[in-house]
C-alpha cells in the first residue's frame, strides 16, 4: 500500500513506477536536470542499496523503469487511517517521491493508468511534484489525454469510460530553487490544467521572488495573484495562480546554506496575497544576518533537518494547506 511517510506536508507516499538493473536489481529512476537535484535523496539511497542507478543521462541505457502493478493496485484498495496531518479530513499522497512521474523515461500510456487509477479514489488527494512541468503541461493540456484516462479507467475495474478534466483531486506542484528556476517552471505550471498548483521551494539554494516572475519574452508578472497570472503573456492563457507553496533548506550530510531571509520572504509574499504556505524545514545549515555582530551567522539546530519547529524563530511557524 502506499507508505506513510515523514514528509511534513503528506500522509503517505506511493511509487508506481519503478526501475530495474541489467541484473535484476530494483529500485528507482531519475535524470538531474537542475542544482537542487545535486544531492537527491532518492540517489543517495540507489547507491546504499548497491542498484548502481545513478540519477544521469549516461546511466538511461543501463536500467530499465517499469509500472510496478503491485503499487498500482495498492493504490486502489489502501484504506488511509485518520487523523492525517495537517488537520486535514482526507488524506493526501505524494507520488513518486522518488523520482519524475514527468520524466522522458515515462510514457504517456504509462501515465494514463496512474491518473486512471487516481480518478478512481476520489477520496484521496493525490500530489504530483516535477521539475518538468512543460512535459506536465503538454500532457495535460492534450484533448486526447482525457479519453484516453477513461479508458484505462474502465480496464482497471469496469468503470463507465468517462472523466472530466482537470481532475478535482490532483495537485499538480513544481520544484524550483530560486529565481531563475521559478522563471523557467511557473509559467510551465501556471498554464496546466490542475484543480490545484503549487510550488515546492526546496532545497532553496537563493531567494526567490514570486511576485516577479520573468517569462521567456521578458515578461514581468506575479504568480500570486490571480489576476495577473491569468492574463500573463503564455503562449496558452493560464486560468488562475498558485494555490499553495512549500519552502525548506536542504537536508543532509552535504546540506547547502539556506538564508533564513529567504524563507521569511516567500511567507512575506505569501501571505500578502492570502496564499497558504508551508514551512517544512530550515534545513541543516540555516544561516541568517546577525544584527547585532553585523555579519551573517548560523541558527543552531538540533534536528538534523530544521524541522523542528520549536527551534525556529516564531514568525516562521507557518504550515498551511489549501482547504
Amino acid at each position: 500500500m502506499p507508505n506513510r511517510t515523514p514528509i511534513e506536508w503528506t500522509d503517505y507516499s506511493s511509487n508506481p513506477v519503478k526501475a530495474r538493473t541489467i541484473s535484476g536489481k530494483a529500485g528507482w529512476a531519475c535524470v538531474r536536470v537542475s542544482a537542487g537535484c545535486q544531492n537527491c535523496y532518492s540517489a543517495t539511497l540507489n547507491r546504499r542499496l548497491g542498484t548502481g542507478l545513478d540519477y544521469t543521462v549516461p546511466a538511461l541505457g543501463r536500467w530499465y523503469p517499469y509500472v510496478d502493478e503491485r503499487e498500482l493496485q495498492r493504490m486502489l484498495t489502501f484504506r488511509p487511517k485518520a487523523p492525517f496531518k495537517n488537520g486535514r479530513s482526507r488524506p493526501a499522497v505524494f507520488l513518486e517521491d522518488m523520482s519524475d512521474l514527468f520524466g522522458e523515461w515515462v510514457p504517456d500510456a504509462w501515465l494514463d493508468r496512474i491518473m486512471a487509477a487516481c480518478a478512481l479514489r476520489p477520496d484521496v488527494d493525490w500530489l504530483f511534484l516535477t521539475k518538468r512541468p512543460e512535459r506536465a503541461r503538454a500532457y495535460l493540456s492534450d484533448r486526447n489525454t482525457e479519453e484516453r484516462i477513461g479508458m484505462r479507467r474502465w480496464e482497471l475495474d469496469g468503470s463507465p469510460p468517462v472523466v472530466k478534466m482537470p481532475l478535482p483531486n490532483v495537485w499538480m506542484g513544481a520544484s524550483v530553487e530560486n529565481q531563475a528556476t521559478a522563471d523557467e517552471r511557473l509559467p510551465e505550471l501556471l498554464a496546466t490544467p490542475a484543480a490545484v498548483r503549487f510550488v515546492s521551494y526546496e532545497p532553496a539554494l537563493g531567494p526567490a521572488d514570486f511576485t516577479g516572475i520573468t517569462t521567456p519574452d521578458g515578461e514581468c508578472w506575479n504568480a500570486l495573484d490571480r489576476e495577473e497570472a491569468r492574463d500573463a503573456a503564455l503562449e496558452d492563457a493560464c486560468d488562475g495562480s498558485l494555490d499553495w507553496v512549500i519552502a525548506g533548506g536542504e537536508s543532509g550530510p552535504k546540506a547547502r546554506p539556506c538564508d533564513m531571509a529567504w524563507i521569511r520572504s516567500i511567507r512575506d509574499q505569501c501571505q500578502a496575497a492570502g496564499v497558504p504556505v508551508f514551512i517544512k524545514q530550515l534545513g541543516a545549515k540555516a544561516n541568517f544576518f546577525n544584527d547585532d555582530l553585523g555579519i551573517p551567522d548560523r541558527w543552531i539546530l538540533k534536528d538534523r533537518k530544521g524541522g523542528d519547529m520549536e527551534e525556529w524563530p516564531e514568525d516562521l511557524r507557518a504550515r498551511e494547506m489549501p482547504k
